[in-house]
């Protein structure tokens, strides 16, 4: 059997999804082997023919359930001792495994992980969302062997570990921040995180207008879900400064160019005012007590 096994929620990213497979059969050979599988969420596409086209892959199709349920059927698949996540839309560069393999060396109490770098730099939206993440990476992760935060696209850990955490709460489903209320759960349960730079993937999320603003209104619905639930401290609340919005907001201006400045910051306005509403509508439709 494998030591490990990559599993890749997917949902009608055909296309992205043959090139994060073909980045990951081009990734060097890791003790042990890997084997891996893709959850295809419900697709409409050819996603089937693209997993078909390689036999040595594991394919399981499910109705459209969610990412974190997509995630947690992956696992229950997976013949590996330890799971590495990656989303469809990423692709894994030289030595992504390896490092993440190494950064847990044989500890379940560890969860090792790696920044997303954006693929996409001439997209506007993209480079919105990848710069909302850094920022929320050096706050939460100031420390690499230390981290509290990393996204779901890109993480290992020990399969028999996630499964006594009780894996991916499928609640989140339509809703982000399933991988905040992860990362609390481990850290609440005395694992560490530790994120590392030299891991490195890809992300090409090809996005527009419409897509930016469902994206942050949908981790505002999941911020309210996680905010009823997640514990105080390490990974959960009460982690954030009194300027946390204030720099997340002014942050951009760092950065050179002028009308790129200006047309980053008013896109992360953007992203805040939409996640607020999403809050805002999980907050009413919520029965009163």
């Amino acid at each position: 059997m494998p030591l490990i096994s990559i599993v890749i929620p997917t949902f009608n990213r055909a296309q992205a999804l043959q090139a994060c497979l073909e980045s990951l059969y081009a990734l060097d050979a890791v003790p042990g082997g890997f084997e891996i599988i893709v959850v295809d969420d419900g697709s409409q596409d050819t996603t089937r023919q693209v997993c078909q086209a390689w036999p040595q892959i594991r394919y399981e199709w499910q109705a459209n359930q969610g990412v974190a349920r997509a995630r947690n059927r992956g696992v229950e698949l997976a013949q590996g001792e330890w799971i590495a996540f990656i989303d469809d839309d990423c692709q894994a560069r030289q030595g992504w495994l390896t490092a993440l393999w190494k950064a847990c060396g044989g500890d379940e109490s560890v969860m090792a992980a790696s920044p997303l770098i954006n693929a996409l730099k001439q997209n506007p939206f993209a480079e919105a969302s990848q710069s909302l993440l850094d920022y929320v990476y050096s706050c939460y992760n100031t420390e690499a062997e230390s981290a509290h935060f990393v996204a779901g696209a890109n993480f290992m850990v020990s399969k028999k570990r996630f499964l006594t955490l009780g894996g991916s709460d499928g609640r989140y489903a339509g809703a982000g921040a399933e991988d905040r209320d992860f990362c609390a759960r481990w850290l609440e349960a005395n694992g560490r995180i530790v994120c590392l730079a030299e891991a490195k993937v890809e992300h090409s999320h090809h996005m527009g207008l419409r897509e930016f603003c469902r994206q942050h209104y949908s981790y505002g619905l999941g911020a309210w879900r996680f905010h009823q639930q997640a514990p105080v401290g390490k990974g959960g609340r009460g982690m954030r400064t009194p300027g946390y919005y204030w720099n997340m907001l002014t942050h951009p201006m760092q950065k050179p160019g002028g009308w790129e400045r200006l047309r980053l910051t008013g896109l992360i306005v953007l992203s805040q005012v939409m996640s607020t509403l999403g809050y805002a509508r999980a907050t009413l439709q919520t029965p009163r007590s």
